[in-house]
């Protein structure tokens, strides 16, 4: 009987109320990228969480592009019809080819919206100089094998003679390359998709047979940031070593050493290897952009929500908060680069590969 008393003031102590929204106006959301290819942004419109279909796409908006304050010309749509994975509301600006410190503002409009306007300044070019590479054991098995390793990329960046403080982004793909009874299979850690990825290599379909390793997946290439340029927490050590990892590759000239060349390491380690009916080429592909301010800021904002410490994953425990963005009277991100890469063709093996 005392129990269904205390059951009863539970439940008498339930209040209910009811939560009214504001409205919110919607708004333009204008993604765009200015590189040496050219001019392209994706235009769509905001939705709530709260609508029953959430219909973002605008193909029917009108985007309009100016260069250093002069009307360029108004973008093109280039959505494909017979595309089913990309949204609609893709549009390029035929002819166009951006130039260094040239100010590239777009403005997207539509009926019923404000006009949605953001800028970007179109950085100098980039160089990569040299990249030398060494080999680093594991510090807790020095007998451990060789597929153990970390590769260590020495990457010179050519000085540009500006008093400008330049933002710049470093990252690296691994290209995995198999031949094999006249078949070829080629597999990137960059790939648009899992099939094409090392990770598809793996999961999905394994044509190296008995070199493919235990049936794990495969997760991809570990990438270490080991560089101060990399870090920003000042004089906090344990906090700049993870904000080197989560960083996502940005730095500024301004973090880089006299002898313009920065460090970052890899996991797994992994060779090229050649027998009788198998070749195996490994290659690492080195990117250095040039970005500009509005895409550094952007990723530096990202690595709020992409923290762990301990095991713990900081990131979704922080705030619901909007990431970085640059356009007004909407939402969106536009931003440029340049690029230069180098490619390290890894050196043949007697060793079979191995995909833990």
């Amino acid at each position: 009987m005392l129990s269904l008393v205390w059951l009863w003031a539970a439940f008498a102590c339930v209040r209910y109320e009811e939560i009214h929204f504001e409205d919110v106006p919607r708004k333009l959301v204008v993604n765009a990228i200015a590189s040496p290819e050219g001019l392209r942004a994706h235009v769509s419109k905001s939705a709530l969480v709260t609508d029953n279909q959430t219909d973002f796409e605008l193909p029917s908006a009108q985007v309009s592009v100016f260069v250093n304050k002069y009307y360029q010309g108004d973008m093109v749509l280039d959505d494909d019809p017979a595309d089913s994975v990309n949204f609609r509301g893709q549009f390029i600006l035929p002819g166009y080819t951006p130039q260094a410190d040239e100010e590239i503002i777009i403005e997207a409009s539509s009926d019923g919206f404000r006009t949605a306007r953001g800028e970007t300044r179109f950085p100098v070019p980039c160089r990569i100089e040299r990249v030398d590479t060494t080999r680093l054991r594991p510090t807790t098995s020095p007998t451990a094998p060789d597929d153990s390793y970390r590769l260590r990329f020495h990457v010179r960046i050519a000085d540009v003679p500006t008093d400008t403080t330049l933002c710049y982004r470093l990252f690296l793909n691994q290209v995995v390359t198999i031949e094999r009874d006249g078949e070829r299979w080629v597999y990137s850690t960059l790939a648009s998709s899992a099939w094409e990825s090392l990770y598809g290599l793996y999961y999905n379909y394994n044509p190296l047979g008995e070199y493919g390793g235990s049936t794990s997946i495969f997760a991809g290439i570990e990438l270490r940031y080991e560089d101060s340029a990399f870090k920003s927490y000042g004089e906090s050590g344990g906090l700049e070593q993870l904000d080197a990892s989560y960083g996502l590759g940005t730095f500024v000239s301004d973090g880089v050493g006299e002898d313009q060349t920065i460090y970052f390491s890899v996991n797994p380690m992994m060779t090229s290897y050649r027998d009788d009916s198998t070749t195996v080429q490994v290659d690492y592909v080195v990117y250095l952009l040039s970005i500009s301010e509005e895409y550094y800021n952007y990723f530096q904002s990202l690595r709020d929500y992409s923290f762990k410490l301990a095991g713990v994953e900081f990131g979704s425990l922080l705030e619901s908060a909007a990431s970085y963005g640059n356009v007004t009277d909407g939402l969106g991100l536009v931003a440029s680069y340049q690029m230069d890469s180098v490619v390290i063709h890894m050196p043949f093996d007697t060793i079979p590969p191995r995909f833990p």
